[in-house]
């Protein structure tokens, strides 16, 4: 209808610049493809991105990630100079093991955790915001959990000992489920690629922020005190 539509395939953000679609594309990797359409006198459309893992099969979801190179890798890239808490924007995806798409949307990821960012697979929350385009998203990430709908999650790496701590961290937690009167963070084993290329196994866990506090126990902003270590996050 008169649109032209350009695509990338690094994992970086598509501008009408970028390659314009002209015929079929052939992939013989895994590969994201990230695709615009421009139209005289209209805004430019969403960023579509999709990722198409090539020889390779999970019995686990599936994570891909995606952004300008030096978003995360350059000199100044969130997995280069990991000390840094600025926040990076990125391209989202969910499948499911089976290779359905569950859910895309574009957002922010900052590193998380303390001395486990030195190790070499760094953990990473994920923020969805006004300013990306959608402030939540809806999608049973965690079986059989109440709370469908977020504005944020976590892809941990087993904190400090991603050797031993990576299984029995989510597996005690589980057990545990229904025996405690205990609030717990659901989990979600996952497998994570990076601009196409595979970064390893994860945990998907819930954020515990004031997001999860006001929709897991249905309070407002303001009637509840979030502390960790000793300072608060939310309230006093």
């Amino acid at each position: 209808d008169g649109s032209k539509i350009y695509y990338t395939l690094d994992g970086s953000f598509p501008t009408n610049n970028s390659t314009k679609y002209t015929k079929e594309i052939t992939i013989d990797k895994t590969t994201v493809i990230k695709a615009i359409a421009y139209k005289n006198n209209y805004l430019a459309s969403e960023i579509v991105s999709r990722t198409f893992i090539v020889g390779r099969t999970h019995d686990v979801a599936i994570v891909s990630l995606s952004t300008n190179h030096n978003n995360l890798f350059g000199g100044n890239g969130l997995l280069t100079n990991y000390m840094q808490e600025s926040e990076r924007k990125i391209s989202f995806e969910f499948y499911e093991s089976d290779g359905k798409l569950g859910v895309s949307f574009i957002g922010g990821t900052k590193l998380t955790g303390a001395d486990s960012r030195k190790q070499p697979q760094k953990s990473m929350a994920v923020y969805l915001r006004k300013e990306y385009g959608q402030k939540e998203v809806t999608y049973p990430f965690f079986e059989d959990n109440e709370v469908n709908t977020y504005s944020s999650f976590t892809l941990r790496n087993a904190g400090e000992d991603p050797f031993e701590i990576r299984i029995q961290d989510t597996v005690q937690t589980n057990a545990l489920k229904g025996q405690m009167d205990i609030d717990m963070q659901d989990y979600r084993p996952v497998v994570v690629y990076i601009n196409g290329e595979y970064y390893g196994l994860y945990n998907l866990r819930e954020k515990l922020n004031g997001n999860y506090i006001e929709n897991k126990f249905n309070v407002e902003k303001g009637d509840y005190d979030l502390i960790k270590y000793k300072d608060a996050t939310e309230g006093t």
